[in-house]
């Protein structure tokens, strides 16, 4: 195979050393750029072609060990399908070798020959698989919306092939696991039979209507785990959770066979460019040409394809963006991870580390947490964060599970029903991987842990049907009953559809007068009391229950209360209180008995409370907020207290809120007359979901979204920032440029992420900072700063002004320069408004120019007036990348703000009067090369041939702001990605440094017209690619450096009077060094001058 061989040659450059896993011996090829011997650690690829799959298994299940010779990558072949396992990421994919293409081919000898952690990850990495089934999608979509019959709106017919094909996606994966009829090709396998029968005039008239029947067959029979019959054999009964649209719809429509499968098309797709197929693609064949489960498509990509679906007009409408899954799986685990080892009150700084060295004791306790733990995702949409949450928790309770059992420990159960609805203890440390995750996920993670809301249900759908699949992936149907009793169609999902910011969290007792309101009407009043009476047959059953979990009061008691209740005419707060509490206890009873035949009357009384209440409590709210009910339904206000009882009712919150929150000034004009006497800032929605966010979480909690990078820079997000400072310990913000991190398909706007951490109020939060990063970094390795002492306010720079509208910096490793410029007493502002007239350029993003003259006419040229003897200083610090560091600390990497601009603190004055001469040269050598790289026709600067000249001005510009020689070539070559880096040569550098120390220690000595004829030639040079003179050639070895770093920092301390004497002594020896080898660069350049004339 060609695989095998590849593998082959790929690996034949490393050496092998013999390592044993589960008893048999295999080669571990070795990798220097994985090992690390200090630590005595040495990494590797294993290439095993398995023999059986026992050994196949073993080794996908295998734990590497974290020192010694252990492996990396796997790459395992059993039959037709290769498994590449990452060991220390605990992740893997599965492939058919007939389906593997040539880029995967190459993504696998990328990684082997250049192994790297990107490289790694890139062969688990799907965009490029997403963008490849999506493009056959679209083919698909396109062919069955041409043939289906009884809709007649194009558009119509376009949203029911979506639904279709997303429902058809989800049955195939259920297919693929052998929900039906054991067979991993059920769907062509009845298309070929029911053609066949067709032919012998049997059975049904077309596959669409054997699809009716099928889905009949598996949506309703909510009482059985199993239905089977001579026309669709026998399948597991799956219920309501994956069905996109609804059965009326389904039945007016007619879909010809052909849309559903053509012999030999599969083949086709498998061998052809997708983006130059013509032919029209069936469902069944465009499904067969992927890898399911551990390959290509799963519930990620299920929701993936759901988000590419919705078209770039509805993403800027709604503000809504689908988040990748290296963002969203990174997010969770920095969001949950550190908060249980803060609630565990533990000094590891990973869940890894302190699971593995944990007594009993600190398991329970963390079980325990898992078990409380609340995670709610706002604006959930199709369900990826909360997909990554599940991911993250999934693998904790793993990890615990294991540790346990090696301490061999007991006592870690949940309590469920049985299918005959009666109570039993499981204990989670004595059930294999399969049904460990299955019940793990189906009582635990998706009923008590997991919250969702979202405005749009058809995105709401998706969740539920890709989280279903969450759980049904563990499920292992066969022939004869499973030893494992599940009714999916119990399955509890906490994903409701409403408006996050607007609705009642809490009702306290300031509320009672707006909550004496009138009751049910008669009709509610009756279906209520029927629906108790339904529940008087089950009383024993929920006493029981009642009991088995120690639930307080009396199970019977508290329906007669309902029924007391409903039957009023007012409703008191009491009341209310008491329907809420009653609901908290029938979702705890629910949540045990989602495996009982009892469950489904259960939930229909919890959702009848619901929907009566929720019309009751919008009635109060357009009472209290002055709107009419219509209103209120149209914004579909969500009241959390009715919701999710479990959290709010004598509880503070949620413990995590994690999301992508829609972004821009998107709210409708209702949304605004409720919000704005709580929020200040209603022109971007994502300011409003963070603030609403903060009363939503629980005190210690961690809020984490991504959210645009305005919540760094921007003053209309002051009043935000002060919500945090008042209401978190710390809070971490990262901040990606929109031009090469691009987070979002179709997205032009710059991104933070943004952590807040331990929600108490009054904590004054400490915030810290990333730069504004280029290009992605990896997360993981942000460096952050402390950010508090750098706010910019309207009056300039100040320590924790968080109340005043401000601006936050993006840091990262530039605090030493950034404290370095700020310690100066005077700012630009106070060179400006009278003199000579200046022109700048608002707007920039990669260069940022202020010119002598006006350049061209356009909205984005102004002009100032600068104080004449700065005005030099003012038109080189402008073009600097000194300046275009400040702007990236302060601004959006676009526009330069006025306030910002004239805020930015200048050296002292003195200091750049004395270089006054230099400064002349400086500018006016800027301002001939850039007018010279002018294009009238773009009006457009080619300010990047002037780079050379700028890093001149930056290197003046250093040490006036008493920056080292490092720091300054920091300066130099910040951002280099886009404004190419450092164009200066060492020698310069020095020369500069003479300069400076010539005109700042007022000796005066060396010549000007020298330094202009060296830039000219300097410059030339350097674009044009011509050698320099021999004059020049000669002096570039000549000049040597100047002790100018520590001169300043000495100098500094003595204007400052901190000076010691040893140090003094010092100054002394620098200050005469430096004069004797300034003499000695005089005598030079007067040397080369007599040889130039």
């Amino acid at each position: 195979m060609d695989i095998i061989r590849t593998l082959e040659r790929c690996l034949r450059n490393y050496d092998s050393k013999k390592i044993e896993i589960n008893g048999r011996a295999y080669d571990l090829y070795l990798v220097p750029e994985l090992s690390e011997p200090e630590l005595n650690i040495y990494e590797g690829f294993l290439f095993i072609e398995a023999e059986d799959r026992g050994e196949f298994t073993s080794i996908k299940n295998y734990r590497a060990p974290i020192s010694g010779y252990t492996p990396r990558i796997s790459f395992i072949l059993y039959g037709e399908k290769l498994l590449i396992r990452d060991h220390r990421k605990n992740k893997h994919i599965m492939r058919s070798l007939n389906k593997i293409n040539t880029s995967f081919v190459n993504k696998i000898k990328k990684a082997i020959i250049n192994p790297s952690q990107t490289n790694f990850d890139t062969l688990f990495d799907r965009k490029d698989i997403i963008e490849e089934f999506y493009i056959l999608f679209q083919n698909t979509r396109e062919y069955l919306a041409e043939n289906i019959k009884g809709i007649s709106e194009e558009n119509e017919r376009i949203e029911f092939a979506d639904n279709f094909l997303m429902q058809m996606m989800t049955l195939w994966y259920l297919q693929v696991l052998g929900f039906f009829n054991n067979d991993d090709k059920y769907f062509i396998t009845m298309f070929r039979e029911l053609s066949q029968k067709r032919l012998d005039e049997s059975g049904f008239k077309s596959y669409k209507e054997f699809l009716e029947y099928f889905f009949d067959k598996i949506r309703d029979n909510e009482r059985e785990q199993y239905y089977e019959d001579e026309h669709i054999g026998r399948v597991v009964v799956i219920g309501p959770a994956i069905f996109m649209g609804s059965e009326e719809e389904f039945e007016i429509v007619d879909i010809p066979d052909k849309c559903f499968y053509q012999e030999n098309i599969t083949e086709i797709i498998l061998n052809e460019n997708p983006k130059k197929i013509k032919i029209g693609i069936p469902i069944l064949n465009l499904f067969e040409s992927r890898d399911w489960i551990e390959g290509d498509i799963d519930e990620y990509v299920l929701g993936a394809l759901y988000e590419k679906l919705i078209t770039a007009d509805v993403k800027k409408k709604t503000g809504s963006y689908y988040t990748p899954e290296e963002i969203t799986s990174f997010i969770a685990r920095e969001t949950i991870e550190p908060y249980l080892l803060e609630s565990l009150e533990t000094d590891h700084t990973n869940i890894e580390s302190l699971i593995e060295k944990a007594d009993p004791d600190t398991l329970m306790s963390l079980f325990n947490k898992l078990w409380d733990i609340k995670i709610l995702d706002p604006a959930v949409g199709s369900g990826h964060f909360l997909e990554s949450a599940i991911d993250v928790l999934v693998e904790i309770y793993q990890k615990l599970r294991n540790r346990a059992a090696e301490l061999g420990l007991g006592g870690f159960e949940i309590t469920v029903t049985d299918e005959k609805g009666e109570l039993k203890n499981i204990d989670l440390l004595e059930i294999d991987d399969d049904h460990f995750n299955l019940y793990l996920k189906f009582f635990i993670i998706l009923s008590r842990n997991i919250y969702g809301v979202d405005k749009n249900p058809a995105a709401l759908k998706v969740a539920r049907a890709r989280f279903f699949l969450g759980i049904a992936k563990h499920f292992k149907p066969s022939k004869k009953d499973s030893d494992v009793f599940l009714r999916f169609p119990n399955v509890h999902f906490n994903l409701r559809e409403g408006n996050s910011l607007i609705g009642y969290d809490s009702i306290g007792k300031d509320k009672i007068d707006l909550f004496s309101f009138s009751g049910a009407q008669t009709k509610d009043k009756k279906y209520i009391v029927n629906k108790i009476n339904v529940l008087d047959e089950l009383m024993e059953y929920l006493e029981s229950c009642s009991k088995g979990l120690g639930l307080e009061g009396d199970i019977k008691s508290d329906i007669n209360d309902l029924n007391l209740i409903f039957s009023q005419k007012k409703f008191k707060w009491a009341d209310i209180k008491r329907v809420l509490h009653i609901k908290e206890k029938l979702v705890s009873i629910l949540i045990v008995s989602l495996n009982s035949r009892q469950a489904s009357a259960i939930n229909d009384l919890i959702e009848k409370i619901d929907k009566t209440f929720q019309s009751k409590f919008d009635e109060k709210f357009a009472e209290e907020y002055g709107l009419n009910i219509d209103e209120v339904n149209q914004i579909n206000a969500f009241h959390w207290i009715l919701n999710f009882p479990e959290v709010f009712l004598g509880k503070s919150g949620f413990n995590l809120i994690i999301g992508n929150p829609p972004y821009g000034n998107i709210l409708k004009d209702t949304e605004k007359k409720l919000l704005k006497a709580r929020h200040e800032n209603l022109k971007d929605i994502s300011s409003t979901f963070v603030e609403r966010c903060i009363d939503l979480l629980s005190d210690l909690g961690n809020l984490t979204f991504v959210i645009t990078a305005a919540i760094t820079y921007s003053t209309e997000f002051s009043s935000t920032r002060d919500a945090i400072y008042k209401n978190f310990a710390e809070c971490f913000i990262a901040t990606f440029d929109r031009d090469k991190c691009k987070f979002f398909e179709g997205m032009t706007l710059s991104v933070s992420l943004i952590f807040m951490k331990k929600k108490k109020k009054g904590s004054n939060c400490k915030f810290y900072t990333s730069e504004m990063f280029r290009e992605t970094p990896n997360f993981s390795k942000i460096k952050y700063s402390s950010a508090n002492d750098y706010i910019l306010t309207n009056s300039g720079l100040s320590s924790n002004e968080f109340s005043k509208e401000h601006r936050l910096p993006k840091i990262g490793e530039n605090t030493k320069i950034l404290k370095k410029i700020v310690k100066t007493t005077y700012n630009l502002n106070d060179l400006i408004n009278t003199g000579k007239e200046i022109w700048i350029r608002t707007s920039g993003n990669y260069w940022y120019n202020a010119w002598n003259k006006k350049p061209y006419e356009s909205s984005e040229i102004k002009n100032l007036f600068v104080k004449k003897e700065f005005a030099n200083f003012f038109l080189i610090i402008i073009n600097s990348n000194l300046y275009y560091m400040w702007l990236r600390i302060y601004g959006d990497g676009r526009h330069m703000n006025s306030d910002i601009m004239k805020n930015l603190p200048v050296p002292d004055l003195d200091d750049i009067k004395k270089t006054s001469d230099l400064l002349d040269l400086l500018s006016s050598k800027l301002m001939k090369f850039l007018f010279d790289n002018f294009e009238p026709e773009k009006k457009r600067f080619e300010t990047s041939k002037v780079k050379i000249i700028i890093d001149l001005i930056d290197i003046l510009l250093g040490r006036l702001y008493s920056l080292t020689s490092d720091e300054i070539n920091y300066v130099i070559n910040y951002d280099s990605v886009i404004r190419k880096g450092g164009k200066i040569e060492g020698w310069l550098f020095n020369l500069m440094d003479y300069y400076f120390f010539d005109v700042i220690s007022e000796q005066n000595q060396l010549d000007y017209k020298f330094l202009d004829f060296l830039i000219d030639e300097t410059y030339y040079h350097t674009n044009d690619c011509t050698e320099y003179p021999t004059i020049i050639s000669s002096l570039k070895d000549k000049i040597k450096p100047l002790k100018v770093d520590k001169w300043i920092i000495l100098k500094e301390k003595m204007a400052l009077d901190n000076i010691s004497e040893e140090e003094e002594l010092e100054l002394k020896k620098i200050n005469s060094t430096n004069l004797k080898s300034l003499k000695i660069t005089r005598n030079l350049i007067n040397e080369l001058i007599r040889h130039l004339r």
